[in-house]
């Protein structure tokens, strides 16, 4: 199933669950050859989407796609073994807090993958 998903300042790409596990695994290699070890920790991802104010009518579908890629991609066991745990934060519709919540999502939360800011 295919979903359109807004990545930051990259613009709005059609991906399949599919492609979000390999771009995350294909991550995880390059991370690795920094001399990271491997983990079992989960992957934290964060998600900006609005749920109030004018922009829900329209973020609200890309939240639940998000979430559903991020279900089947959890349900396929994840990656590299892995799960995917979204940090979700609500910008209300606003412009300043789509950036606040993003660098509270780096900075705070340590997510280094976000999904949503139009």
């Amino acid at each position: 199933m295919t979903r359109s998903i807004s990545y930051d300042h990259l613009g709005t790409e059609q991906i399949t669950a599919s492609k979000c596990r390999d771009h995350a695994m294909l991550s995880s290699r390059n991370g690795s050859s920094h001399g990271r070890e491997r983990t079992s920790e989960p992957w934290r991802v964060g998600v900006l989407f609005s749920r109030t104010g004018f922009m829900s009518v329209i973020e609200e579908t890309q939240l639940r796609g998000t979430l559903i890629a991020i279900e089947e991609i959890n349900d396929a066991g994840g990656i590299n073994g892995r799960p995917v745990i979204p940090s979700i934060y609500d910008p209300g519709s606003d412009v300043r807090s789509y950036g606040q919540y993003a660098k509270r999502l780096m900075v705070d939360d340590g997510v280094s993958t976000i999904f949503g800011c139009y």
